[in-house]
C-alpha cells in the first residue's frame, strides 16, 4: 500500500517516471515473429490507471459498429449485428478485416500530441 500511495504521489507532482519495457519476440505459427511489450508492475498500474480516467472519453467516439478491443463487446454480439445488417438490407456477405502490423505502423508522436 505505501508504494502506491509513493506511486500517487509521482504521479501528482509529475515526477513519474517510467520503467522500461521488457521486449519479448514470439514465434507465430506462419513463421514471423511477435514483438511484446511486457511492463513492470508499476508501469501496468499507471496503464490501468490512465485507462480508467481517459477510456470514457474515447468509447463515447467509437463507431456502434466496432467491436475490438471494447469493454462489455463480444464476439458474438459482432456476429449477431451482422446477422441482423444482413436480414434487414439482404446482405450475402459480411467483410472481418484485421490490419496486418496495423500497431507497427502508427505514428506514435501524432498519436500522443492528439490524446494531449
Amino acid at each position: 500500500m505505501e508504494k502506491l500511495k509513493f506511486l500517487h504521489e509521482e504521479l501528482k507532482t509529475n515526477t513519474y517516471e517510467p520503467s522500461a519495457v521488457r521486449r519479448v519476440e514470439i514465434e507465430k505459427p506462419d513463421g514471423g515473429i511477435r514483438l511484446l511489450g511486457i511492463p513492470t508492475v508499476k508501469g501496468r498500474v499507471v496503464q490501468q490507471a490512465v485507462v480508467n480516467i481517459i477510456g470514457s472519453i474515447f468509447e463515447e467516439t467509437f463507431h456502434p459498429s466496432s467491436y475490438g478491443y471494447r469493454p462489455k463487446l463480444l464476439q458474438q454480439q459482432a456476429v449477431a449485428k451482422a446477422e441482423r445488417f444482413m436480414n434487414r438490407y439482404g446482405l450475402e456477405y459480411v467483410v472481418d478485416m484485421d490490419l496486418s502490423k496495423c500497431f507497427d505502423t502508427l505514428d506514435h508522436e501524432l498519436i500522443i500530441s492528439t490524446v494531449s
